[in-house]
């Protein structure tokens, strides 16, 4: 019988379910670029938590590895693409040049992904892969979400909307937290916070006419 899910394990579960719930809300809302990103990245961050979270009761063995393998290919599509949202929320004119920028940063993050050398990571019950061959900082996950920090700003003092700002923001802290030491659930509360801060900036200028998303 395999064991049950470490207390971090289980918050890391909890994160997912309420990722994979947000997700069901916002699914038949009205169809838009930066709805399509937010519903993507959640749907990432469910999968990377219910990964991590069933640590315990996982191996490393080949399995772990594919699924692992999507996780880093999930995210390494997902987090250039926050420039998508950017550009519709804010930056209007800037959405052809937005989605180009993020096409060519997802083809050089998956350019630099592979070969992969996996090493087990262990963390309070759960367990991981993660990279051993990994040269430097995440530049292009730092320089996107340090851009929609400054979305975020502008957006708020333009509008007086700080949802944002607030989700880039926490994202920003969640991802700064060395995950050795306070393990994923930082980072990916973080993540989580960002993307819904998305979705839920994107409503509440719909809804005061601030701009038309289309």
């Amino acid at each position: 019988m395999a064991p049950l899910p470490s207390r971090y394990g289980v918050l890391l579960l909890s994160l997912a379910a309420a990722e994979i719930a947000l997700l069901l809300w916002y699914l038949n809302a009205p169809p838009t670029a930066t709805l399509a990103v937010a519903l993507l990245g959640l749907a990432s961050g469910a999968f990377d938590n219910l990964l991590i979270g069933l640590g315990s009761a996982l191996r490393h063995d080949r399995l772990l590895e594919t699924l692992s393998t999507v996780r880093f290919v999930l995210h390494a599509i997902v987090v250039p693409l926050l420039l998508v949202p950017s550009a519709q929320l804010f930056f209007h004119s800037w959405l052809v040049a937005a989605a180009v920028a993020a096409l060519l940063l997802i083809a050089y993050e998956l350019s630099e992904l592979f070969p992969i050398v996996w090493k087990p990571s262990y963390f309070s019950g759960t367990l991981r892969l993660v990279k051993t061959n990994v040269s430097g900082p995440p530049l292009v996950t730092i320089a996107v979400t340090v851009f929609t920090v400054i979305t975020g700003f502008l957006l708020q003092r333009d509008s007086g909307n700080a949802v944002l700002l607030i989700g880039a923001l926490a994202g920003l802290v969640g991802n700064g937290l060395p995950s050795s030491r306070v393990g994923t659930f930082p980072g990916a509360l973080g993540e989580a916070l960002l993307f819904g801060s998305v979705l839920l900036a994107q409503q509440q200028l719909q809804s005061v006419g601030y701009m038309k998303i289309n």
